[in-house]
């Protein structure tokens, strides 16, 4: 592995193949290549970010098409959107709203199978205890004890207890 300016590349050998890796960066544009020799696949991409919108493109050598997508991504103050979409039908978006150690986090996706997904968690922290819950009905409270940890998790009727000794 080695890198020149904005030019990085990486080989790694075994018995049973040979990865290798060659990245170039310029002004934003990233050009990337990766090979391994073992089944012979190989994938290719590029990305370009410029502000808050990032565009990406890549091809794996198995695959018929090249995936594209582009994603916005905006914070002002307490929220943080972001909206991404893609060419092979994927799309996401996320909103996140955090103050004063509370977090609302509120996501919807669609995967190109036509999957659709949607989530949605709450999270309060105050000095080493995290109390959270989501829309699947799982809440936690973790407590950080310094070389231990105390976790309480109710999920799907269940609810167990864990306490994680370090030293």
């Amino acid at each position: 592995a080695g890198s020149v300016a904005d030019f990085s590349v990486a080989v790694q050998t075994s018995a049973a193949s040979t990865q290798m890796s060659a990245t170039y960066d310029l002004n934003g544009l990233s050009l990337g290549y990766a090979t391994n020799t073992s089944g012979s696949a190989s994938v290719a991409g590029a990305s370009y970010s410029f502000g808050d919108l990032s565009v990406t493109v890549g091809k794996a050598s198995g695959d018929a098409q090249a995936v594209g997508s582009a994603t916005y991504a905006l914070t002002v103050d307490a929220i943080a959107l972001s909206a991404t979409a893609s060419s092979d039908s994927s799309n996401s978006i996320s909103a996140t709203y955090a103050l004063d150690g509370i977090s609302l986090v509120a996501k919807a996706a669609r995967t190109a199978a036509g999957v659709n997904s949607n989530s949605l968690t709450a999270t309060y922290t105050s000095g080493d205890l995290t109390l959270t819950a989501d829309d699947s009905n799982t809440v936690s409270a973790a407590l950080d004890l310094g070389n231990a940890d105390l976790t309480v998790k109710r999920e799907t009727g269940t609810t167990t207890m864990t306490y994680k000794v370090s030293f």
